[in-house]
């Protein structure tokens, strides 16, 4: 079955006031409904169709050549790609005096100029030139700040040429300090946002052979993003480059660049994100030679009066005598908790600590002060906690019984379940774990067969469900747990003889 149909056939088919994405989804859905009901009438004698069936009818009234020719034709029309593609596409947000403007040029990807040298000399971004003449030496505007044209040059079958001037409606390459995906024009002062927006889908880390070349690495990667969409690389403390990609084919083809600037590289699996925190109250009283603590720990609450940390902490302190003491051991301690050496958080601590001796000056509080907080800790029966992501997975009606059996095979929070009455869609928004995301997406597909529409954003650290069979396993990966295994009778073992 052969149709197709796009933004202008859309206007042509029920008008400009109803074009929109989902006015379009409701009149396909009207067409196979009126086909179901056997209705068709009117409709195969308003379009001519000659044999009345599903087939026939949508390839009649939505001919696929006509939007494959009118979409060609749009590449070399400036007023409808931009009036009516442009102007409906995010994050790109432009105002209507641009078009006014003598010079309108949109920045796409970049390619090397000369193959596997990478630096930013040798980048040209594909440009497609929508009015206007540009010449080297202009200076233009680019995210509002005021770039120059440094080179521009014109395909040709094989390479490309280079021009001083270029005029009217082309495809181009221009070189020069942009930023992809972003307009260039005349106009000043141009009231736009471009914010990119990853969906995480596949995450891994680089790892140096060599970490002298760490420089060198860099240079190539900030090449390397610009020829690239949905990339996201970022250098930890550790110098292991972090990599968010659409995929792992797009990772391979990242290694396949670095490799061939000769850097050795390895990959790792991305750790998983974990947190601590205290699953309930508890107060103690510790005795000392010098002092006394009282130290109640809780799982944060919002009405907790204290100071906030990084990682949502509130402390309250009750000695000013001791408080940057006390503050820097209890930084020391949230940093790496006693279960897995991951950061507690959005856990309330209250210290009182007492001196029995105002003379004594001893400097074990420190000691003092640390051990008390594991020990209390440990008593508030901590767990651990995933980074989770929110996932809203659309999916159709004869799919959305599968797409339930497939969520409830992992771990989630089902945040609620919604539906489209003009769409006919379900979608089903929930809190994923971030180190089950890779086979829940395959899980999805695979039951939906694709046909499932997931739209992700990361959230955040969220506490209402267990997950402490993972506290051996993230152990082991740290090396803070080692398993033993006893052999009996070991006289009895045996060499195996060549």
């Amino acid at each position: 079955m052969c149709y197709g149909i796009n933004y202008h056939q859309s206007i042509k088919l029920i008008g400009k006031d109803r074009s929109s994405l989902k006015g379009t989804i409701q009149f396909i859905n009207f067409l196979n409904n009126k086909i179901s009901a056997n209705d068709v009438d009117k409709i195969c004698e308003k379009f001519k169709v000659k044999i009345k069936n599903q087939k026939n009818i949508l390839s009649t009234v939505m001919p696929l050549g006509n939007v494959v020719f009118d979409s060609i034709e749009s590449i070399y029309s400036q007023e409808k790609l931009f009036r009516n593609i442009m102007l409906q596409k995010t994050p790109l947000r432009l105002d209507e005096n641009v078009f006014d403007e003598d010079t309108v040029l949109f920045v796409s990807l970049a390619i090397l100029k000369d193959p596997k040298i990478y630096t930013k000399d040798n980048m040209l971004f594909m440009s497609r030139l929508f009015k206007g003449r540009i010449s080297v030496g202009d200076t233009l505007n680019n995210l509002n700040e005021e770039v120059i044209i440094e080179g521009l040059y014109l395909f040709e079958i094989g390479k490309h040429r280079s021009v001083e001037t270029v005029f009217g409606s082309k495809l181009i390459l221009v070189k020069g300090k942009f930023k992809k995906n972003t307009l260039i024009c005349s106009a000043k002062n141009i009231n736009y946002e471009y914010v990119e927006k990853l969906t995480p889908f596949y995450k891994t880390k680089l790892i140096l052979k060599d970490t002298d070349t760490l420089d060198d690495l860099k240079s190539i990667l900030r090449v390397v993003i610009n020829t690239e969409q949905c990339l996201r690389l970022k250098v930890n403390k550790f110098n292991e480059v972090e990599v968010m990609a659409s995929g792992k084919v797009q990772v391979e083809k990242l290694l396949e660049d670095i490799k061939s600037a000769e850097i050795e590289v390895m990959t790792s699996d991305f750790d998983l994100v974990f947190c601590e925190y205290a699953s309930k109250c508890v107060k103690n009283e510790y005795e000392y030679d010098s002092y006394k603590l009282n130290i109640m720990v809780n799982k944060r609450q919002e009405e907790d009066k204290g100071d906030i940390d990084t990682y949502n902490n509130c402390f309250n302190i009750k000695n000013l005598e001791d408080l940057g003491l006390i503050q820097s051991v209890l930084n020391v301690f949230v940093s790496s908790g006693p279960i897995i050496r991951e950061n507690i958080r959005d856990t309330y601590f209250e210290i009182e600590i007492i001196k029995k001796d105002q003379d004594d000056d001893s400097d074990d509080l420190f000691r003092i002060v640390m051990k008390s907080l594991k020990d209390i800790f440990l008593l508030s029966s901590p767990l651990i906690a995933p980074f989770f992501y929110k996932s809203d997975i659309s999916v159709q009606k004869d799919y959305l019984g599968q797409a339930y059996n497939g969520i409830q095979r992992f771990k989630h929070i089902i945040i609620e379940e919604d539906y489209d009455y003009n769409t006919a869609i379900y979608t089903i928004s929930i809190f994923i774990p971030h180190f089950t995301y890779e086979k829940f997406i395959e899980e999805i597909n695979i039951r939906t067969k694709g046909t499932a529409y997931i739209k992700t954003i990361e959230h955040g650290f969220l506490y209402d469900l267990d997950f402490s069979e993972y506290v051996d396993v993230i152990k082991k990966a740290k090396g803070l747990l080692t398993s033993e295994k006893i052999v009996e009778n070991p006289e009895k073992q045996r060499t195996l003889k060549k």
